[in-house]
C-alpha cells in the first residue's frame, strides 16, 4: 500500500464522512489513499474507504471530474459531482470563497 505524507493535500473527517481534496488529485490517488485511511477513530474498523460513485477513467484529477461531470454516476449516490459537499474557490478579486448549498445555492448549482 502506498505511504502518504501527513500534510498531503487529502483531509478526512470521520464523524461528518466527508472528505476533502485538492482539485488537482487524481482519482486514483483518493481511492488508493481511502483504501489505506485507517484514521484516529477507525470508524471503517481496519476496513479502509471509498467514495460511493466514481468514474471509470481514474486517472482524471478530482476537479476535471467534477467540473465536466464525468460519468460513474449510480441511481443512488448520483455522479462524482453530486457527491460534493461544498467548494472553495478563490474568485477573480483573490477572495476565497466557501460555496455549499446553504452559503450560496446558486454558486453550487453553477459549480456542479
Amino acid at each position: 500500500a502506498p505511504e502518504f505524507p501527513s500534510e498531503y493535500p487529502i483531509w478526512v473527517d470521520e464523524e461528518a464522512r466527508t472528505v476533502t481534496v485538492a482539485a488537482g488529485v487524481q482519482q486514483r490517488t483518493l481511492l488508493d489513499f481511502l483504501s489505506t485511511y485507517k484514521g484516529p477513530r477507525n470508524l471503517a474498523q481496519g476496513k479502509g474507504w471509498t467514495l460511493p460513485a466514481f468514474s471509470w477513467f481514474i486517472d482524471q484529477t478530482i476537479g476535471g471530474a467534477v467540473a465536466t461531470n464525468t460519468h460513474g454516476s449510480s441511481l443512488q449516490h448520483g455522479s462524482l459531482s453530486d457527491q460534493v459537499v461544498s467548494f472553495q474557490v478563490i474568485v477573480a478579486n483573490g477572495t476565497l470563497v466557501d460555496i455549499s448549498r446553504e452559503s450560496h445555492t446558486h454558486l453550487m448549482r453553477a459549480m456542479r
